[in-house]
């Protein structure tokens, strides 16, 4: 049925096509908070690792950083980094 869909469809290309219908298309980070980590793990993770793991925990890092410098507190808010960077590099070491 899918090769009907898409009479494209040959075994060279269908890792690629898989991918986009589940995970859509590839994400491009805003600059920020984890964007250089998240461009490492881009290279070396596939494409249900980034969906399901990197990008949850880029966004949820940015959120409680975010939500630290609302409140003015800055040393939380360098703490959330730093203890972002380590469970990233945890996380990438782990998977």
């Amino acid at each position: 049925m899918l090769k009907a869909a898409i009479p494209t469809l040959k075994v060279s290309n269908w890792t690629s096509v898989r991918d986009y219908i589940f995970y859509g298309p590839r994400v491009v980070l805003t600059p920020g908070l984890g964007s250089f980590l998240f461009s490492i793990a881009d290279r070396f993770c596939s494409r249900k690792t980034m969906h399901m793991v990197v990008l949850p925990a880029i966004a949820d890092s940015r959120l409680e950083c975010a939500q630290a410098v609302n409140d003015g507190q800055i040393a939380k808010a360098v703490w959330i980094r730093v203890r972002a960077t380590w469970d990233f590099i945890k996380m990438f070491a782990l998977t």
